[in-house]
């Protein structure tokens, strides 16, 4: 994929929190991007919680149905040029509680600011074991 994402921690405990992800995200494509969509997992039922979230200059909305975070440049005037790569923090308090550990995978979708075409990041991340 011309586009790559990764999530760090790498690990977690079983139920922490609050815990805050950082999506890394390299934009190896031709066109800027102004619109970045993380999906909440749907592995652990409604045991991810969303808490809050940040983007330097983009605006964020939780959207339902699938639950996903947006993180949207408001105006096209911080888009994300091709070349670069952009952080994105969730914070989610709690986490799943499991009994065993787990991956836990996160869609990752890009939306193009020129061409309005919207690309899913393969492989999901999904770094990280949940574990008691």
């Amino acid at each position: 994929s011309r586009y790559t994402a990764t999530v760090s921690p790498a690990v977690i405990t079983s139920g922490t929190a609050p815990q805050t992800f950082t999506w890394t995200i390299y934009n190896g494509g031709a066109c800027s991007l102004e619109k970045v969509e993380i999906y909440i997992p749907t592995q652990g039922g409604a045991s991810w919680v969303y808490s809050s979230a940040s983007a330097a200059g983009w605006t964020i909305n939780l959207k339902t149905g699938p639950d996903l975070v947006q993180f949207k440049d408001p105006n096209k005037s911080v888009l994300f040029p091709p070349g670069a790569t952009r952080t994105f923090n969730i914070t989610f308090n709690p986490t799943e509680t499991v009994s065993a550990d787990k991956d836990v995978s996160f869609a990752v979708m890009v939306k193009e600011a020129k061409t309005g075409l919207s690309t899913a990041i393969c492989p999901f991340p999904k770094p990280w074991y949940a574990s008691q």
